[in-house]
C-alpha cells in the first residue's frame, strides 16, 4: 500500500484540488456552516462560501479556487487541513504511542522534508475548546504554516494545518482556531492500537477478554490491553507473523510465521516455551483445540498440520487435500472438526481424531477465512468475491449470502453468541451482521485506512478487533 511519506506544502493544494466555490472574505463572524465527515465521527464548522472536501480521512477547506491550480498558496488566501486519527496515524506511521508534542514535531518535520528553506517555530502547549492541544509554526520562503493538534481522548488526535502566503497568517488567525476549537470528534472505535511498523495480519483476544494479540508483518506478535496505551508484550520473530491464538487458559500464546515455524510463548512473561518445525513454506493461521492440547496450522506448503502436547509439543498428524495455499483454520467448539479454507476455492471439514476429509464446500474463488459458529451447526467462510457465506456445516448447504464488501474479504468471526458477523475486507472496512430473523447487515465500520486483513471477536461479544495494512488495531465496541 502506498503511503504519504512526507507533506509538501503544495500537497496541500493538491489536496483541496477539485474543488470549485466563488471566493470569500476571510473574517472572525461566527462559522455558520456544519460538517459531518464520511467517517460520520467528526463536526466543525467553517465560514460561509468555503469549498469543503473530505477523502480519505483528511477533510480540506479553502477560501480561494485559485488555490487549486497553483503550485504555492496564493496571496489572500488559505488552504486548512483537516486531518482525522487514523489518517494521522498514516501519515506517521512508526510513532509508537504518540503524545502531542511528538505529533506537532513531526508533522513539522515532514514539511522541513520537503522544503529547503524551513524555520520552525516553537512547540507551544495548549488548550483548544477545553481539550489539551499543542501549536506548532513553520515558515518557508515562500509560505507560512501554523499547526494545531488537538487531544479528543481515547488515542483520537486530530491535527488542524493552515499554510498561506508568507506573512499572511496574522490575518487568518482567529478564524482558524476557530475552525479548531468548533471541531467535535467522536471516535467508533473503543481503542485505537499503534505501534507496528508494518501491517497487521492476526488479531486474537485473550479468553477472559482483557488482553488483544496481533501478528504482524513488521517481525512482530504483540499484547496490548483492550482499554488501549502502549504494549504490554513485544514476541519478535525472524519474518512476518501471520498468525496468533491464546490457548484457552489464557496461559499460552501461539503464532506462526513466514519462517515456516509454529512457535509457542509465555502469555505472561514473553518467554519463548516451544518451537514446531514442520511446514515447509509460510504458515499462515494458527488456532487452538478447546482443550488447550491440540493446535492446527496451516500452511502455504498445500498441508494442515496437528501439534499435540503429550510430554511436549509434536507434530501429531499432516493432513493434505488443499490445492495452493492454505489461508485459515478453526476448530469446531467440541474440538472434534477441523475447518480451513484456501487458495483452491474450497471450503473444507476434518475430523480432527482420524484425519479425514468429510467436507468440501466449493466457492467461486478464493476462500480467505473460515469460522465455526459457537454450536459447531454452521461455518462462516470470507471469499475473493467479496462475499461472506454462512453454511450449514454437516451438509455444506448454503444458509445464507451476504454482499456488501466491494472487494475481497479478508476475514471472517463470529461471535460466541452466535448472533453477529465481522467481516473485514480490502475494501478498508469492517462490516457487522446481526442474526433477526435472517442475517442482515448492522453496521459499516469506517476507521482503517488500508486493506482489513483481520477481525475477531471478544470473549463476551462486546467488542471486535480488527487488524489492517495500515499499521493499526482498532477495537470497536458491538452494538447491543
Amino acid at each position: 500500500m502506498s503511503r504519504t511519506r512526507f507533506i509538501p506544502l503544495s500537497a496541500l493544494l493538491l489536496a483541496l484540488a477539485g474543488l470549485v466555490a466563488p471566493r470569500s472574505a476571510f473574517t472572525q463572524e461566527p462559522l455558520p456552516e456544519e460538517f459531518i465527515s464520511t467517517t460520520g465521527n467528526l463536526t466543525l464548522y467553517y465560514p460561509a462560501g468555503w469549498s469543503i472536501n473530505d477523502e480519505d480521512g483528511i477533510i480540506a477547506l479553502t477560501n480561494d479556487p485559485v488555490a487549486f491550480g497553483s503550485e504555492r498558496i496564493p496571496k489572500g488566501a488559505i488552504g486548512v487541513l483537516v486531518i482525522e486519527p487514523q489518517a494521522l496515524s498514516n501519515l506517521l506511521e512508526g510513532i509508537d504511542a504518540p503524545t502531542l508534542p511528538d505529533v506537532g514535531a513531526a508533522l513539522a518535520d515532514l514539511i522541513r522534508q520537503s522544503e529547503d528553506e524551513f524555520e520552525p517555530g516553537g512547540i507551544e502547549e495548549i488548550t483548544i475548546a477545553d481539550q489539551p492541544a499543542v501549536r506548532v509554526e513553520a515558515s518557508t520562503e515562500t509560505d507560512d504554516v501554523v499547526i494545531y493538534v488537538i487531544d479528543h481522548g481515547g488515542d483520537a488526535l486530530v491535527a488542524v494545518m493552515g499554510v498561506t502566503a508568507a506573512g499572511e497568517q496574522p490575518p487568518f488567525a482567529d478564524t482558524l482556531l476557530a475552525i479548531a476549537a468548533s471541531i467535535e470528534y467522536i471516535p467508533a472505535w473503543h481503542a485505537i492500537l499503534l505501534g507496528h511498523t508494518a501491517g497487521v495480519r492476526a488479531v486474537a483476544f485473550s479468553p477472559n477478554g482483557t488482553l488483544v494479540a496481533s501478528g504482524s508483518d513488521d517481525g512482530t506478535a504483540r499484547v496490548w490491553s483492550v482499554d488501549g496505551g502502549p504494549e504490554a508484550l513485544r514476541l519478535k520473530h525472524p519474518d512476518a507473523v501471520s498468525g496468533v491464538a491464546f490457548s484457552p487458559d489464557g496461559t499460552l500464546i501461539v503464532t506462526g510465521g513466514a519462517d515456516g515455524l509454529v512457535r509457542l510463548w509465555d502469555a505472561a512473561t514473553g518467554a519463548a516455551v516451544a518451537e514446531l518445525s514442520g511446514h515447509t513454506d509460510e504458515v499462515r493461521a494458527v488456532a487452538f483445540g478447546p482443550n488447550g492440547a491440540l493446535i492446527a496450522s496451516s500452511s502455504d506448503d498445500q498441508t494442515i498440520r496437528l501439534w499435540a502436547f503429550k510430554d511436549g509439543w509434536q507434530e501429531q498428524a499432516a493432513l493434505s487435500g488443499h490445492v495452493g495455499q492454505v489461508q485459515s483454520v478453526a476448530f469446531s467448539p467440541d474440538g472434534a472438526r477441523l475447518a480451513s479454507s484456501g487458495e483452491d476455492r474450497t471450503a473444507r471439514v476434518w475430523d480432527v481424531i482420524s484425519g479425514t476429509e468429510t467436507l468440501t464446500i466449493e466457492h467461486p474463488d478464493q476462500v480467505r477465512s473460515v469460522a465455526f459458529g459457537p454450536g459447531g451447526a454452521q461455518l462462516v467462510t470470507g471469499c475473493d468475491d467479496g462475499s461472506v457465506r454462512v453454511w450449514d456445516a454437516a451438509s455444506g448447504v448454503l444458509v445464507a449470502e451476504l454482499a456488501g464488501h466491494t472487494e475481497a474479504v479478508r476475514s471472517v468471526a463470529i461471535s460466541a453468541d452466535g448472533l453477529w458477523i465481522a467481516s473485514g475486507g480490502d475494501d478498508q472496512m469492517v462490516r457487522l451482521w446481526v442474526f433477526r430473523d435472517g442475517w442482515q447487515e448492522h453496521d459499516v465500520l469506517s476507521g482503517h485506512g488500508g486493506p482489513v486483513r483481520t477481525v475477531a471477536f471478544s470473549p463476551d461479544g462486546a467488542l471486535a478487533a480488527s487488524g489492517s495494512d495500515d499499521l493499526s488495531v482498532i477495537l470497536w465496541e458491538v452494538p447491543r
